[in-house]
């Protein structure tokens, strides 16, 4: 989807209507649907590991078990890369073919006239998004004839909500402040030493911002029923899992045999083990000699040995508190 991110914040809420429209595409029905119509029962979504769609993340948490019961689901994986692994990421892989695409494209920011003034500053809103949808939709066309990996790519453009009063004098004000601030402090920017510097403007910001208020009865910002997190969510640094229970009251049948490759439910954690001469155990040390991690339904079978040692481990330190 193009997007103009000046109107358009890029939110858990935001990727939540993405994947709605995305499921609903043509183009995506024999890989999002089943032969009933309905989503697939389980969904696997990987992401670059951004503040909107982290997997730690309770924005992110809340918006995918709406999801999740929205679609009847038996699983919902939600996964990204640890930080330097970002070149597996099969979606960043991709972004190579489509700026490739774009080679020679010129995009005008003034087809139906210029929203700007000589320095920068947007003079008007709804003539700046009308410029942008004008440059959006033809790269929605390019992308449109583009084909990755023997599959078509499907681009669309997505219109800026309407602009209140309100939010553009907001926008107005930020630009206008902005610029400003860029002026005033580019001469003891350029005064100071490149690798030390610290931004004028930010300093400006600190200097003069007032001192927050306190807020009392301040209410929770999510609403996010523990209970059922602690039955059905498995949340971790890097992996979101979202699994249905076994209770037919709660969620309904299985859709899928997904239990049965599965019986915990929950993915294994990637932990190391090790042979010893009498039997497989969990390695005290990831970097010993001999130690191994185990293929997906190794580790399946070796959960009764994690479960083992992480009672033993609890049992010592009750022990030793």
């Amino acid at each position: 989807e193009v997007q103009l991110s000046n109107h358009d914040l890029s939110t858990a809420a935001s990727h939540a209507l993405d994947f709605d429209r995305l499921v609903c595409l043509n183009e995506f029905e024999k890989v999002a649907r089943d032969e009933t119509g309905q989503v697939k029962p389980i969904v696997i979504v990987t992401v670059n590991g951004g503040p909107d769609e982290n997997p730690r993340f309770p924005k992110t948490l809340v918006a995918r078990i709406k999801k999740f019961k929205k679609y009847h689901l038996n699983a919902l994986f939600i996964l990204t890369h640890a930080p330097g692994q970002s070149t597996y990421n099969i979606v960043e892989r991709r972004m190579a073919p489509l700026s490739h695409d774009l080679a020679g494209l010129i995009l005008t920011h003034d087809y139906f006239g210029s929203h700007l003034t000589k320095s920068g500053v947007t003079t008007n809103i709804d003539l700046e998004k009308l410029n942008f949808r004008k440059a959006g939709q033809i790269l929605a066309e390019r992308w449109n004839k583009s084909v990755i990996g023997g599959f078509s790519c499907v681009a669309e453009y997505i219109n800026s909500p309407v602009t209140s009063e309100d939010e553009c004098r907001q926008v107005d004000t930020k630009i206008v402040m902005d610029e400003l601030l860029r002026k005033i402090c580019a001469k003891e920017e350029a005064e100071e030493g490149h690798e030390f510097r610290v931004r004028a403007s930010d300093e400006y910001y600190q200097d003069n911002a007032r001192a927050p208020r306190e807020k009392f009865d301040e209410q929770l910002k999510y609403d996010i029923d523990e209970y059922w997190c602690a039955i059905h969510v498995l949340q971790t640094q890097y992996t979101l899992q979202i699994i249905r229970s076994n209770s037919v009251e709660c969620c309904g049948e299985w859709r899928s045999n997904y239990v049965e490759i599965f019986p915990h439910r929950f993915l294994p954690s990637p932990v190391p083990f090790e042979c010893t001469p009498y039997s497989i155990r969990m390695a005290e040390k990831d970097y010993q000699k001999g130690q191994f991690y185990g293929s997906l339904f190794q580790r399946i079978q070796f959960h009764g040995i994690v479960i083992q040692h992480t009672q033993v481990k609890r049992k010592k330190k009750h022990f030793y508190l």
